[in-house]
């Protein structure tokens, strides 16, 4: 190794950096960015800001308002369709200025103060055990609040930020132009590409990008910001003094705000201003050690940047591409000397750093995404190769869309066109060759220590101590970093096992599937589903359910329980079967009248699931077995007034009542009579709208201990002797 870098005590000392200023915080720094803000104060509330990000969605579009001291994610409603939106929006809005057409009226509203009313929100905690965590994600933009508010109550104003409102209308004008001139698919793809924009992705294209092992190109991270700049590096010849520096900071800014300031750009382009100052004051720059400065500023200015799956990506990356690129380039030479051959420095020099990035970056990728590629370790050159023109193709193509000149942004749009097509093409390919699929997310645990032994493999420190033949201080340090990462994710509370191999999957998780029931039996290795929820508008089976089950190291389920066919329970049983291991689904009931009521004993718990059962039912349940007897009951009926008669409850005597409901649903379950009835007979109870999926998460000879997903509430009940 030619650096003399401590690399190993950089990572190391950043990783308790980082949990110190996260967990023990000493220096007020959460407190700092804690809004203390009127917004949440009520739950109708005025927000008056500045808009700094735009997203389009199929149904509204979504605001990132700067309010002072947070930031406010506002969400605009209309109708189905981004045209129609926008079009019902700036008709009742006053746009000074606006210019023609539905995408640059929306666009046009960025850097420009607004005032909105509307409903204020919390943003929504993880619903599932392991599940995405909305509110961490939003807080790690600096967001603490959401309102929801119609099109009538948005006023826009004056332009505060005339550099972020243009690019913002050019990006809309790109848009208008290239969605004509590309096509649907091949806009798409290159909007994704330029400015990591999936708006306008098919659902199934962009999985497809994503089970090839690709879709980073399609996400603006580093490699984008790395062209980018090496454009800009082309366009002034290569010259470096201050004012080419200078420019180069505003070309990065601008192609940071035209994609929407996302963490991995920000992080490059972070990178790159450490670069030229390290020119400029003729400094040695180390990829290494500048990523770890820059990842310790992110977390100084908003520590929950921690959890965003894009930091942790775009740093990894980083390190990856520090540390593995020598070694693997030192090896290639090294075995092309050994054998006197410059051709198989030829064949491993491109080789060997793929194999690394790749190895390093798919056990996060897993854990994230819950997908491994073998495919794009053979692909994702190409891939890159194909992204590095469409790249310089398509900002061609948005200089051409300035100058509304047909025939000029006809002859741009050439390239932009073959080069989408041909990583369309790609994709298509490597999708024949299934060789991608769905995985289970490796232990949190077991991530922390590859990711240690990885680095600690490829560091110099390991080197330097091995050339010396320091057996001893090498394992010592093994040892010391064993320890470490077996004992601080559990200390701070990461995760809920010592053992980094163990899932900790509780025995009984009612799962949060929305409007609809949904409960999860894990006993030694043996996986039961009571129903699966259903949505009319959502595929709960492959986005909700088979989710939770990989997340939590659950690769099959043995038996799916239908207690009867309504779309609620039986839905989300059949969509999982159509893309995971289901052995046996059991359709038990036709509807409320016979569907089937199961229960199950758990270390001395005993649990009953009322599925949709009328007060018929259960009080005629009640005359066949008179001692019938439950510690938790998952209520009937979503709490509604049709189930739960009081004689059945009272008799049944349980300690705990679960309520399996969605949040603000139609039905206005659960009813209030059902609620007040738990209240007057002293049972504790906890709702899947409020408190997400709720887990039996500990049996003992005195008590049983529940849990919900976002692990802010517990419920302790006492077990019978």
């Amino acid at each position: 190794m030619q650096t003399r870098r401590p690399i190993l005590l950089i990572l190391y000392a950043q990783v308790v950096i980082i949990l110190v200023l996260y967990y023990l915080n000493p220096f007020g720094v959460g407190s700092l960015l804690t809004p203390k803000s009127k917004v949440l104060a009520s739950p109708v509330a005025t927000v008056s800001g500045i808009v700094r990000k735009l997203q389009i969605k199929d149904y509204y579009i979504a605001l990132t308002v700067d309010a002072g001291r947070e930031n406010v994610l506002v969400r605009i409603k209309g109708f189905p369709g981004i045209e129609t939106t926008i079009s019902a929006q700036s008709a009742s809005t006053d746009l000074p200025g606006a210019p023609g057409g539905s995408l640059t009226r929306a666009y046009d509203l960025v850097g420009r103060t607004v005032t909105i009313r509307g409903e204020v929100s919390i943003p929504s905690a993880r619903k599932n055990p392991g599940c995405f965590d909305y509110q961490l994600y939003l807080k790690g933009q600096g967001i603490y609040a959401i309102v929801d508010a119609s099109i009538y109550h948005l006023e826009a104003g004056k332009i505060k930020y005339p550099l972020l409102h243009a690019l913002s209308i050019s990006k809309a004008k790109f848009y208008d132009a290239a969605k004509s001139l590309l096509g649907d698919e091949g806009f798409s793809i290159t909007a994704g590409l330029m400015f990591g924009d999936k708006s306008y992705l098919d659902d199934d294209l962009y999985e497809q990008f994503q089970e090839n092992g690709i879709a980073h190109v399609l996400a603006v991270s580093g490699l984008h910001v790395g062209l980018v700049y090496a454009l800009i590096e082309k366009l002034f010849g290569g010259k470096k003094n201050y004012y080419t520096s200078a420019l180069t900071i505003v070309f990065l800014y601008c192609y940071a705000a035209l994609s929407s300031f996302s963490i991995s750009v920000l992080r490059a382009s972070f990178m790159i201003l450490l670069r030229l100052i390290a020119f400029h004051t003729q400094r040695r720059y180390d990829l290494v050690c500048a990523a770890s400065i820059t990842a310790i500023i992110f977390l100084l200015i908003n520590p929950y940047q921690l959890f965003d799956s894009g930091f942790q990506l775009s740093f990894v990356a980083a390190y990856t591409i520090g540390m593995a690129f020598p070694w693997a380039e030192n090896k290639a030479l090294f075995y092309s000397r050994k054998f006197r051959s410059e051709i198989l420095y030829d064949v491993l020099s491109p080789v060997l750093p793929a194999l690394c990035i790749h190895i390093g970056m798919a056990p996060l990728i897993a854990f994230h995404f819950l997908n491994y590629s073998f495919i794009s370790i053979f692909i994702n050159p190409i891939a890159i190769a194909l992204a590095s023109l469409l790249l310089p193709a398509g900002l061609l193509l948005y200089a051409s869309c300035l100058v509304p000149i047909p025939i000029i942004q006809n002859l741009c749009s050439i390239p932009s066109l073959v080069l989408s097509r041909a990583l369309n093409i790609l994709n298509n390919l490597a999708s024949r060759t299934h060789l991608s699929g769905s995985v289970c997310a490796p232990p949190f645990g077991l991530l922390i220590i590859f990711y240690v032994f990885f680095f600690y493999f490829l560091s110099e420190t390991r080197y330097r101590l091995n050339r010396k033949n320091e057996e001893k201080s090498l394992a010592t340090l093994a040892a010391a970093l064993t320890i470490s990462v077996l004992t601080l994710p559990f200390i701070f509370g990461i995760t809920d096992s010592i053992l980094p191999w163990s899932y900790s999957t509780p025995s009984l998780t009612f799962v949060d599937v929305g409007q609809g029931d949904c409960a999860h039996i894990n006993i030694d290795g043996y996986n039961i589903l009571i129903d699966g929820g259903g949505n009319y508008y959502k595929n709960i089976g492959k986005d909700t359910l088979k989710p939770y089950l990989l997340k939590n190291g659950i690769h099959s389920v043995d038996l799916a329980i239908v207690t009867h066919k309504d779309q609620d329970h039986s839905k989300g049983i059949y969509e999982l079967a159509d893309s995971f291991d289901v052995k046996e689904i059991l359709l038990a009931g036709q509807d409320n009248d016979d569907c089937a009521i199961t229960g199950i004993n758990i270390d001395g718990i005993k649990v009953i699931f009322m599925a949709d059962a009328t007060k018929q039912r259960e009080l005629s349940l009640l005359e066949e077995i008179p001692s019938l007897h439950a510690d938790i009951i998952k209520l009937g009926h979503h709490g509604s007034k049709s189930s739960s008669d009081p004689q059945f409850i009272s008799s049944l005597n349980p300690k705990f009542a679960l309520i399996s409901c969605g949040l603000n649903n139609s039905y206005h379950h659960p009813s209030d009579s059902v609620v007040e009835l738990l209240q007057n007979l002293g049972i504790i109870y906890g709702r899947t709208d409020f408190d997400g999926a709720i887990s039996l998460i500990k049996v003992t000879d005195d008590y049983a201990l529940l849990r919900n997903a976002a692990k802010d509430k517990y419920w302790l009940i006492p077990k019978d002797k």
